[in-house]
């Protein structure tokens, strides 16, 4: 996926506005969602962190990224310390900072003292907790989780199709293990994370049919007793997994429908009003906030839930922005012209099912793409399917020449502006390859569809 450039920095368009919102950090101590648990951080560095002069406390749930509170550090010799009280909003997953690139995560909102003490010119590689036992066993599964993580990318470089399942499966089988031991461990916060961090890995999915979206979310929790748990919404894992249903389901290219019906199976174990079922929905709306598609039945049971937040109010106005763009909308025109100069209208394919498919020649995954989608136009085209595509090139002749060798017949048409390209403006394409499925009336059937998604929705469109 190439992405528009953007000033952020971060994910592009809406995307980048929406995480901005959602992520930024605070410059104030951040209201608690509730009221709250007193604790105390009490640390020893016994090495003066590079650059730092004070601890600073925050929470990442729920996508957001906001500052708790800070304490100077006091030196004395080499070592460094510090008293912070603070307010915590939950019992969950925080994070201790000394400087830009020093962080420590922790465990809070159960023990109402902390005490942390680390050697070593990093004072987050190996600290050492007295009177936690949360952080403690915490830091233990941590470094287990290290060593999985590199198992994994070691297998997601090396490995394959079922080869690469097979792997997965035994890593993940572990990390069963390892969860179901910390539900018998007497711990309060841990023995969550350990399960949100559980649900099985989207490799093991590959089949939605078979294994529904769903069940990473549900069968696990729902063993563990985890999804009633307050603990939950307060973890930035869940955040993660609840974005990781945004993507999955976007890379299916599900149907409107289905992509409801899992929603509303998830969402139907979650507990209304709570800070569990809000860091879902705000994640799953993250994920998808470059589709327009999704973004609408996804972002709008998020404002349904009465969501007021700069998120919901950035989301609102986004979405209304774009309420030409939805399921069943007649499709903006665009009248672009072609290599040879002549202007071509959307229009005039009318009476045709028509994919408009926004792409580039400098863009590796529409190229990738495209010998697939001739294979599609070349099997459809003769039973009234027809391409627009779009171009946003700058560059004239590596357009055309792109056109050429990848061999694409159909109708190609530029403005030669790059990303302000007319159409893509008009369209709010914010990422390519982007496409949009027309009927033949000109309304919109579907957004982003692409491989096999593309030729099942083809197949039920013009049957035999």
């Amino acid at each position: 996926m190439a992405y528009k450039p953007h000033v952020l920095g971060a994910r592009q368009g809406l995307v980048a506005l929406l995480a901005l919102v959602a992520l930024g950090c605070s410059q104030q101590p951040a209201a608690a969602p509730g009221a709250g648990t007193e604790v105390v951080l009490r640390g020893e560095l016994d090495t003066h962190p590079i650059g730092a002069d004070s601890a600073r406390l925050f929470w990442r749930g729920a996508g957001n990224n906001q500052w708790l509170g800070a304490a100077k550090l006091v030196k004395k010799g080499t070592i460094a310390s510090f008293t912070l009280p603070v307010r915590v909003p939950g019992p969950g997953h925080y994070v201790l900072t000394f400087s830009s690139f020093d962080e420590l995560p922790l465990l809070l909102g159960t023990e109402p003292e902390v005490r942390i003490k680390t050697t070593g010119i990093t004072p987050t590689k190996n600290p050492v907790f007295e009177g936690s036992e949360e952080n403690t066993a915490f830091w233990a599964y941590t470094r287990q989780g290290v060593a999985r993580a590199q198992r994994y990318q070691l297998a997601k470089s090396r490995l394959k199709g079922d080869s690469l399942r097979a792997a997965v499966a035994d890593i993940w089988q572990r990390q069963l293990k390892d969860a179901d031991s910390l539900r018998r461990s007497g711990l309060t916060i841990l023995p969550i994370l350990a399960a949100t961090s559980a649900i099985p890995p989207y490799e093991l999915a590959t089949q939605p049919a078979k294994y529904p979206i769903e069940q990473h979310f549900l069968d696990w929790l729902v063993a563990h007793d985890s999804l009633q748990s307050p603990v939950l919404g307060y973890l930035p894992q869940w955040y993660q997994k609840a974005q990781g249903f945004g993507q999955f389901v976007r890379r299916l290219g599900l149907p409107p429908d289905s992509v409801t019906a899992r929603l509303d199976a998830i969402l139907a174990q979650l507990p209304q009003g709570s800070l569990t079922r809000e860091a879902f929905l705000k994640g799953a709306t993250e994920a998808v906030a470059d589709d327009a598609q999704l973004l609408d039945l996804i972002g709008r049971r998020y404002l349904e839930e009465g969501a007021t937040d700069k998120f919901a109010q950035a989301l609102e106005a986004q979405l209304k922005s774009q309420e030409h763009l939805r399921i069943g909308e007649t499709a903006p025109e665009i009248a672009l012209t072609t290599p040879e100069g002549t202007t071509v209208a959307l229009s005039s394919l009318r009476g045709k099912y028509v994919l408009i498919d926004f792409w580039a020649a400098w863009c590796g995954p529409c190229r990738k793409e495209n010998p697939y989608v001739v294979k599609l136009y070349n099997r459809f085209k003769p039973k009234g399917f027809e391409i627009y595509g779009v171009s946003l090139d700058e560059d004239k002749a590596a357009w055309v020449r792109a056109i050429r060798t990848d061999g694409l017949p159909w109708v190609q048409v530029s403005d030669l502006k790059g990303w302000q390209n007319s159409a893509a403006q008009r369209y709010n394409v914010k990422a390519i390859p982007a496409t949009v499925l027309l009927g033949p009336d000109g309304q919109i059937l579907a957004w982003n569809l692409r491989g096999e998604a593309l030729t099942r929705k083809l197949e039920s469109l013009l049957k035999d």
